[in-house]
This record gives C-alpha cells, structure tokens and sequence, in this order.
C-alpha cells in the first residue's frame, strides 16, 4: 500500500501537476482561449500554474516521507492466530 502512496500520491502527482501547468501554459498560444468575463486568461493561466507549481513542490516531501514509513516497517511481517513464530 505503501509503494502505491509513494508512486501516485507523492512522485507521480507532483510529475502530473507539472505536466498540466506546462499544458496550460501552451494552450494560450494553441488555443482561442477566453474568459467568460473579459478578463486577460493569461491571467487566470499564471494564478493557476503559480497555484500548481506550489502543490508540486510540496508534493516533492510527500514522496520521500512515505519512503522512510516503508523503511520504518520494511523488516516486518506477521502471523495468523495459531500460526508458530519459526
């Protein structure tokens, strides 16, 4: 369970975070985008990619912290009722 955590919710979604400001970013030269107010989409693009690139970095400690949990309990195992310990 926890090698998934490491890999989605630490590594992974913080490469993915960045994968999607990079993606915002060329969509304003790619696309006719607008903003259903008349404001500059630029804008809104660079408040989210800001937004983005902050969950990102914090993103960056999860992946590291749930690498020393691993670490913690890596030697464990366990039995079932009744089972002998050797």
């Amino acid at each position: 369970m926890l090698g998934f955590l490491q890999s989605a919710a630490g590594y992974g979604m913080a490469q993915a975070l960045g994968q999607l400001a990079r993606g915002l970013e060329r969509s304003l030269s790619t696309f006719d985008v607008y903003e259903d107010d008349g404001r500059d989409p630029a804008d809104s693009v660079a408040h989210a990619v800001n937004a983005l690139t902050d969950a990102a970095d914090l993103l960056q400690h999860v992946g590291p912290l749930l690498d020393n949990a691993q670490a913690a309990i890596s030697r464990q195992g366990y039995r079932t009722q009744g089972q002998d310990a050797g």
